[in-house]
């Protein structure tokens, strides 16, 4: 149930002071969404304690959990107007809005959060891991393997020219090979997972179907609706880009003292110095 509802619903049994905040946070959500106890306390005009009682007297367990439903309803209001507001966008400004939408499809997917953790313990305790795309999905393999050789060690991308050959090699059951695939399926990207296949790795593929030859070699399969060019079938790669650094960000978060110290000790060695801000990963 959203904020508002749930204000709407129990404003009787508020003290004078909640309905203070209660008001000022109906008419100013993405404000309150988006700051302190003490910043919301201070636009409605009473006490810091005042608006933590509000978050109980509405049935929260604690502000944080109160703002997080402020967040997710302003989400959902955005996500609503740009729906709304398609009839009146150029053919630009809706492609960008259907682009909008699968994000927010995707953010929904990962409400529960169960196969995303699964893949990161998984990728977090391989011994190797080993990332394939061809094509469209150059760029997110590419970035990926990048994100996840910041974190960890031993992450190979393969590509034609041998490079990777090696150590796609030296793949076993205790390695992760991760296979990004979508329309139109590149015979390269299936022939390296069905040589793979026969090390005996764990194999996931994010790709925009199950039957996709490359999803039914896997063992996981996380899929991701695609926006296509219809003239030009060319993908647009975004949701995969952002479900790649949800995944990165997972990983991290299974082994996370080993990957901020892989990322202090030995990335650090490859920037000038001063230029990686480290604080971001604490």
């Amino acid at each position: 149930m959203s904020v508002c509802k749930k204000i709407q619903e129990r404003y009787d049994e508020l003290s004078k002071a909640q309905k203070k905040v209660a008001d000022y946070i109906a008419e100013h959500l993405e404000f309150a969404a988006m700051k302190t106890t003490v910043k919301i306390s201070q636009a409605a005009g009473v006490s810091e304690t005042t608006v933590i009682r509000l978050a109980y007297s509405l049935g929260y367990d604690s502000f944080s959990a109160f703002q997080a439903q402020m967040q997710e309803d302003v989400l959902e209001n955005n996500r609503s107007r740009h729906i709304e507001n398609q009839g009146e966008q150029n053919e630009y400004q809706k492609m960008l809005s259907r682009e909008i939408t699968r994000l927010l499809d995707l953010r929904d997917k990962l409400a529960d959060p169960g196969q995303l953790h699964d893949l990161a313990a998984r990728i977090a305790a391989a011994d190797h891991v080993m990332v394939f795309g061809y094509y469209g999905e150059h760029t997110a393999a590419y970035q990926l393997f990048f994100m996840l050789d910041t974190i960890r060690p031993n992450v190979h991308y393969y590509r034609e020219n041998n490079v990777g050959f090696r150590e796609m090699a030296e793949l076993n059951p205790r390695s992760v090979v991760i296979a990004i695939s979508f329309r139109p399926y590149s015979p390269g990207t299936l022939e390296l997972v069905q040589q793979s296949k026969g090390k005996g790795p764990y194999l996931i593929a994010i790709t925009d179907s199950i039957l996709n030859p490359v999803g039914q070699l896997s063992d996981e399969v996380v899929t991701i609706p695609l926006e296509q060019d219809a003239e030009t079938g060319i993908n647009s790669m975004a949701p995969v880009l952002a479900y790649c650094q949800v995944l990165m960000t997972a990983v991290k978060d299974a082994d996370r003292e080993e990957a901020l110290y892989r990322v202090r000790n030995v990335q650090s060695q490859l920037v000038q110095p001063g230029a990686l801000t480290l604080h971001n990963w604490e």
